[in-house]
């Protein structure tokens, strides 16, 4: 198995590549206001330019009714206006909750893969396992 991982940490986002596929795992805090949000953006499309098999998947704290949210919210435009020049492809169906808090629940975590790589991924759903956290 051949690992690669950044060279230096990346704020709110990760990555590695397990045998050719690059894992992106990001955290958008909701505390970020847009100018930061665009930057991490920025940061993820900068770090994963050039990686063709590609996974991004995290918390992105972006609404979109494009995956079962209510309202689509600016945060949600900025990261699929980013992430189309990475050639991703939305990965989540349906509108089940992916967040469940005291406040409601919503569908704030996603995943993308990169439009080569899609086509492989023959399921993908929420797991209905608890685990004992939020997401």
């Amino acid at each position: 198995m051949v690992k690669e991982r950044p060279a230096s940490a990346c704020l709110f986002f990760t990555w590695a590549r397990i045998n050719g596929i690059y894992f992106f795992s990001v955290y958008a805090p909701p505390r970020l206001v847009d100018a930061d949000f665009s930057a991490l953006l920025s940061n993820i499309i900068e770090e994963a330019r050039d990686k063709r098999l590609l996974i991004i998947a995290g918390d992105f704290n972006a609404w979109s009714t494009e995956w079962g949210c209510l309202v689509t919210r600016q945060r949600a435009t900025a990261l699929l206006d980013a992430f189309a020049t990475l050639e991703v492809v939305l990965l989540n169906t349906g509108d089940t909750p992916t967040f469940s808090g005291p406040m409601g629940y919503s569908v704030i975590d996603l995943t993308f893969a990169s439009d080569t790589l899609a086509p492989l991924i023959t399921s993908w759903a929420v797991s209905k396992l608890y685990t004992g956290r939020d997401h």
